[in-house]
């Protein structure tokens, strides 16, 4: 696999303002974006650059023989914005220096995330939104973002995702697209059992039923091509559902119905199960927001003893501004997955469990418009009944970030 196959997953569209989002409907509630800081620059761009101290307790996710550390991190990146008439142009990249005071072997880190968004509006009825994001990520890891997702190890995630929407009458509108995912590990080890591609396509239908109700048929398909572990598979999702605001500023979204597991393996049985997902977000006070998820469905693992896992995850955050310069934020993520003895890879497996919890805790203070300080926590817990995969993890950090 080389650079030029990097391809990444799924982004949705942003309301530009409650009127779409009620009158046309063409936007879901995974569009909501939520930024609890500081808005209304003039400058298509913004320049930050942070500073952090932190102690880590188990620096390598390890079951056993846990090594502590503490760590000197410095973290600048930019954002680029540039608005037109009917496009808009985004482009970030954030990079992180890591210094472990104490860790065998090379004592730098390196992280690099770049993004970029181009949104185009050719008419009233028609747009395209298309987003790219390239995570390289040098430790392993459980949680990126409210969506526990375990990593091993140094290696890079690369999703692109293209959306069109249409909107053919004023109450009736139509969303298609397609986003394509590729997981990459430099251990050859480890990227021999989880290194793969997904594509997928997917179709919503789109009617308002009325002015705060928008009902939702959708359509998904995803195909998991493994570079050599004998784990391919498709999915095929149906489901129905509405997007409800139960408030100005209080969107809820829910989806039910059935997904087709499709196994390459013949070891390995298809089967025909429940798919459900519900998402909120509540923007309660100015700079302040709850956000909340459910969903159950099947995942990829990175257990290469099983083909695959079902996935029961939660997720919660809250951030509220207290003051004009003093912000908190808490964020909790559980998820229960499930290894089925018929999507075993070797015999005598039995089905399996694996519980992973993540907690953030955050805070920041305002000194002047362009520094403030931040203190947090960072949790992870992981019980499996596999072994080694086992482990707890605590992160407590201080730091100071410039923005201009």
């Amino acid at each position: 696999m080389n650079m030029h196959q990097i391809a990444a997953s799924r982004f949705l569209f942003w309301p530009a303002s409650l009127t779409l989002a009620l009158g046309a409907c063409l936007v879901s509630l995974e569009a909501q974006e939520i930024s609890a800081g500081q808005t209304g620059t003039q400058k298509p761009y913004t320049i930050s650059v942070g500073l952090r101290e932190e102690y880590d307790d188990n620096i390598n996710s390890a079951s056993t023989n846990e090594q502590g550390s503490l760590k000197t991190i410095v973290s600048p990146g930019i954002v680029f914005k540039y608005p037109m008439d009917n496009t808009t142009f985004t482009f970030s990249y954030d990079f992180d220096a890591i210094y472990y005071t104490d860790r065998d072997g090379d004592s730098f880190d390196m992280n690099h995330l770049f993004g970029g968004r181009v949104s185009h509006k050719f008419n009233e009825r028609f747009e395209i939104d298309a987003r790219e994001r390239f995570r390289y990520s040098a430790e392993p890891e459980s949680s990126t973002g409210g969506v526990i997702n375990r990593r091993l190890g140094d290696g890079f995630t690369n999703d692109v995702s293209v959306n069109g929407t249409v909107g053919w009458t004023e109450r009736f509108s139509t969303v298609t697209g397609y986003s394509n995912t590729i997981t990459f590990y430099d251990d050859p080890i480890i990227a021999a059992s989880n290194e793969y591609v997904r594509h997928g396509v997917n179709q919503d239908f789109r009617l308002t039923v009325l002015p705060t109700t928008t009902a939702v048929l959708s359509y998904g398909y995803d195909t998991f091509d493994y570079e050599t572990s004998p784990r391919d598979y498709d999915t095929h999702v149906f489901t129905v559902g509405a997007d409800h605001y139960l408030l100005r500023e209080w969107l809820i979204s829910a989806r039910a119905g059935g997904e087709y597991l499709d196994n390459s393996n013949p070891l390995l049985e298809d089967s025909l199960g429940p798919y459900a997902s519900v998402k909120t977000v509540w923007n309660f006070l100015p700079n302040s927001s709850l956000t909340g998820s459910y969903s159950f469905s099947t995942e990829t693992t990175d257990s290469a003893a099983f083909g695959n896992q079902q996935s029961h995850s939660f997720n919660m955050n809250v951030s509220h501004a207290w003051t004009q310069r003093f912000s908190t934020s808490i964020g909790g993520a559980f998820k229960l997955g499930t290894f089925e003895q018929d999507q075993a890879l070797a015999p005598g497996l039995t089905s399996l469990e694996e519980n992973t919890f993540s907690l953030q805790l955050r805070a920041s203070y305002a000194w002047t418009n362009w520094l403030s300080t931040e203190a947090g926590y960072n949790h992870t817990t992981v019980d499996s009944d596999i072994f080694g995969r086992e482990y707890h993890r605590n992160q407590f950090y201080l730091g100071l970030r410039g923005t201009y």
